[in-house]
């Protein structure tokens, strides 16, 4: 019976979540749980707390609601206890003109809008009036995005200076295409691929170029239909997530007209320079001034599933008709009395939620095995085949033929639900996973999808499904004890992507392993919160297997004498979907994964909980890259300001060991002020490259948790807030591969209106022929900058630029102090004596003197968490590695 009452809750709630199927090519379809549901967390979380501010529009700017006046916010209701956004645009005192896919998106039903007139903020502020009336047009088709138009009713609004209808289009206006006119897109929406959003978050708007249907069709085919309109997305500008349904608009007759209402993007992302398509307004005119208006009754009962989420089960009762149709959240084809329906619903999910409330659940951070599918496979099942970023956390992407043993494990759960496991091969019939993938302590799965030979989880490879599971009959998931299980299918062949993997035998069997080094792979993110791109490829990482003593000090009383651990210094580790993965040394020349032979046996089985530990780790980039808006540059930018300002005649050096220099002495440096926010600035520094480039790193833009809002570039001073030409910019162009938690390609170049060279203004010569081949090993090189001198340091007035001159190391010597985090393209300069670079340097040229010139090799990227005087290396971005990219830019 409690399989039964479980069964019947978790269906009704799987089929309002897990309906249809995504188009990958369409991004309407679906809108409210790809986009517009974690755009409302986002958005609503940063105006809620106190985080950096990221414009939204993709290429636009900050703009005030009074200048768009006519722009509606929309937080909507969906699932109940969810939120999404959209736009839209006032049209009269008690209509809004939005994107049909904001009420219904082919997959998610609205419950409710709440319509934000007047505000720059869409959580807060201004005229806020909810309703539920709304009609789609007759003809809308999620599928196809045709007809993605509708209105929504309000109570009537007063007017004012920040609440003001638009004109729809008339007369010529209706014949026009407005090919060719600049026309104005506004929103509350994301600004850049996967940027994050600030609490000072204003409305936003971009300027983009209409064109013709023939073009926009090159990119999205069917469909762009004659009613739609799109804008040119080049130069990475354009609409992008939360802006749906919200207004494009021209000025035309001395009045702005409303031409298009949000649509539609590329699924490959806003930034890419692909256009954006619009519900072409003019195509319907005669609709929206109707009146049309179908009224609905909803009626809705409350499912709680596991007392913790909660789903309403709604029937629309719809006044033009005398059939009852049951919503289309719950997409059944029969019609069934409602009020049978809610008496049955209501007593089953009432009696199970009786038999949920009689469990015990371990508190999450207690044991992350317990509830493992609810809380991590399930939501990583998703990520992974909706493809959103990237792999093993601190790893590197594998291919499967150098990890041949290596399983994925699609877990499918109560026919409804899909989670994530992975899995070692062992023999041609026998696989090897965590007790857990199969039964968590909530959850029993239905049955295994083994995928091998794939290096993506959800696509290719050889695909055998099994009901055929054996659990270790000791497996305790309330203690993670005997966490392992074999998995039986269908004889396969060996191929060299599909290969076992020898099991510990010999005197390996009595091996604790503690301080060898172990690779671990898998399917999964690389990094807490990281997300996961299409065709997820497998990955891997290098990882020192440590005591269960130390172990214990993180996990207690979980780590049993059949637990094996690795650690998580670095940031390094197994993460969200690795669960059930091998962990594999080698031994004896040959690779080697652990498996209890008897109850001893050590074993080597990813625990997903290792994730949190991994990040919580010591990582000597912490202070350096990730983070260093808030950890470095906005206290040294303050610093230097509030000293630049004060009347101290003392005057000390910044560069740590350094000293004093004017910018006569190295006119290749750039200071950059960063706008972080309405009241944060931060500092780093720059190399001027060309009188229009400057080249700087890349977390001083995006430092992984952090955007920057502008820059001031500053040329031919001494001061950073003070003197020298000043150049304010945007734009910026980030290094493709750049990865902010492993400090990979932390390489940008600004580009500033042109600037006149002179004797403090002049550009550093990058490495050309010869030296592009060299690594400078034991060469001197100048490191200059407005840092600070010192660990703690305070910046005194008249402070000026200062330099040191230090000495290049070679790689494996880096490697020393960080690890696998040093890579080809990284230099380092070392640090003996308490000399580097330090705080607001990075970002800041590394030059030497070779073939009798001197030559930008080297852009500060990160020092080590202990400090800048700790005697550790400095790490640069290698110039030689991204010279045939920058002369790109």
């Amino acid at each position: 019976m409690k399989l039964f009452l479980a069964v019947v809750c978790l269906a009704v709630a799987a089929s309002a979540v897990e309906i249809g199927v995504p188009s990958q090519e369409n991004p309407v379809f679906g809108y409210h749980q790809n986009f517009g549901i974690a755009e409302a967390a986002r958005i609503k979380k940063a105006e809620e707390e106190t985080s950096p501010s990221a414009q939204r529009i993709v290429g636009g700017s900050v703009t005030d609601i009074s200048n768009v006046p006519y722009q509606a916010g929309l937080v909507i209701q969906v699932l109940v206890i969810f939120q999404s956004v959209c736009g839209g645009s006032i049209i009269s005192h008690n209509r809004i003109v939005t994107a049909a896919h904001c009420n219904w998106d082919g997959s998610i039903t609205a419950n409710s809008f709440t319509v934000v007139l007047g505000s720059n903020f869409l959580f807060s502020g201004g005229n806020r009036i909810t309703t539920r009336d709304v009609v789609m047009h007759p003809n809308w088709t999620p599928t196809t995005a045709a007809n993605d138009i509708a209105v929504l009713r309000i109570s009537s609004v007063t007017f004012t200076n920040v609440i003001q209808p638009i004109a729809l289009p008339s007369g010529n206006e209706l014949n026009n295409d407005f090919v060719n006119w600049n026309a104005i897109a506004s929103g509350y929406g994301l600004t850049a691929d996967g940027a994050n959003i600030g609490t000072t978050q204003r409305v936003s708007s971009v300027v983009l170029p209409v064109i013709s249907n023939a073009q926009c069709a090159t990119v999205f085919g069917p469909w762009v239909h004659n009613s739609n309109i799109c804008t040119s997305g080049a130069g990475g500008k354009g609409t992008c997530s939360g802006d749906s349904g919200g207004p494009l608009a021209v000025d035309s007759n001395n009045r702005r007209v409303l031409i298009g209402v949000t649509s539609y993007g590329a699924a490959a992302g806003c930034q890419i320079g692909l256009p954006a398509a619009f519900a072409r307004t003019t195509s319907y005119v005669s609709w929206l001034q109707s009146h049309v208006t179908i009224q609905y009754v909803r009626t809705c009962i409350i499912v709680p599933i596991l007392s913790v989420y909660g789903l309403y089960i709604c029937r629309l009762i719809r006044f033009k008709t005398n059939t009852y149709k049951l919503n289309m959240l719950l997409q059944l084809s029969q019609s069934i009395n409602f009020s049978i329906m809610k008496l049955l619903v209501g007593a089953v999910c009432f009696a199970l939620t009786v038999v949920v409330s009689a469990l015990e659940i371990p508190p999450a951070h207690a044991n992350t095995v317990f509830g493992y599918h609810l809380q991590y496979g399930i939501p990583e099942a998703r990520r992974i085949r909706n493809s959103e970023l990237l792999k093993i956390s601190g790893g590197q992407v594998q291919d499967v033929k150098d990890i041949p043993y290596q399983a994925g494990i699609i877990v499918t759960i109560m026919s409804f639900f899909t989670s994530v496991c992975g899995a070692t091969i062992i023999s041609s019939t026998r696989l090897l996973t965590a007790a857990h993938c199969h039964f968590d302590g909530m959850f029993t799965a239905q049955y295994f999808t083994v995928v091998l030979g794939s290096n993506a989880l959800f696509t290719g490879g050889l695909r055998i499904d099994t009901r055929d599971v054996v659990l270790h009959p000791n497996w305790n998931p309330t203690t993670i004890a005997n966490d392992i299980a074999v998995i039986r299918v269908n004889q396969f062949k060996f191929t060299p992507s599909i290969m076992p993997i020898a099991l510990p035998s010999g005197n390996e069997l009595t091996n604790n392993f503690v301080g060898w080094y172990a690779q671990a792979s898998g399917y999964g993110i690389t990094f807490q919160g990281g997300t996961i791109v299409d065709d997820q490829p497998i990955s891997s990482v290098i990882v020192p297997v440590i005591s269960n003593n130390e172990c214990r000090l993180a996990f207690g009383n979980y780590i049993l004498d059949t637990i094996i651990c690795t650690s998580g210094r670095s940031g390094k580790g197994t993460c969200a979907g690795d669960s059930g993965g091998p962990v594999v040394v080698r031994s004896n020349n040959r690779p080697i994964v652990e498996k209890p032979v008897h109850d001893r046996m050590k074993i080597a089985l990813v625990l997903i909980s290792v994730c949190v530990i991994a990040i919580g780790a010591e990582n000597p980039l912490q202070n350096g890259v990730y983070d260093y808006h808030r950890r470095i540059g906005i206290p040294t930018a303050f610093k230097i300001k509030l000293r630049e300002r004060e009347a101290i005649e003392k005057n000390e050096d910044r560069i740590v060991g350094g000293s004093s220099t004017t910018t006569l002495s190295v006119p290749y440096q750039a200071g950059i002020i960063i706008r972080i926010n309405i009241i944060s600035n931060s500092v780093c520094g720059g190399a001027l490259i060309s009188d229009i480039r400057v080249l700087t790193a890349a977390h001083c833009y995006n430092d992984g948790n952090n955007v920057a809002q502008s820059f001031q570039v500053i040329l031919g001073s001494n001061f950073l807030f003070s003197g020298g030409t000043r150049i304010d910019t945007t734009s910026i162009a980030i290094f493709p591969g750049y990865n902010p938690w492993i400090a990979a390609n932390d390489v940008a170049v600004l580009r500033i209106d042109k600037v006149n060279f002179s004797l403090q203004i002049q550009p550093i010569i990058l490495p050309s022929g010869s030296e592009l081949n060299s690594n400078f090993v034991g060469s001197t090189a100048l490191a200059s900058g407005y840092g600070i001198t010192r660990d703690g340091d305070s910046v005194n007035l008249l402070q000026t630029i200062s330099s040191v001159n230090l000495q290049v190391i070679s790689n494996s010597e880096c490697g020393n102090s960080y690890g696998h985090v040093i890579q080809n393209h990284h230099l380092c300069t070392s640090g003996a004596g308490g000399v580097g670079i330090c705080g607001g340097d990075t970002g800041g040229p590394l030059v030497t003197t070779f073939n009798n010139r001197r030559i930008l090799i080297g852009i500060g990227s990160f020092t080590a968490t202990a400090g800048c005087q700790a005697g550790l290396p400095s790490g640069f971005s290698r110039v030689t590695s991204f010279v045939p990219w920058i002369h790109t830019i």
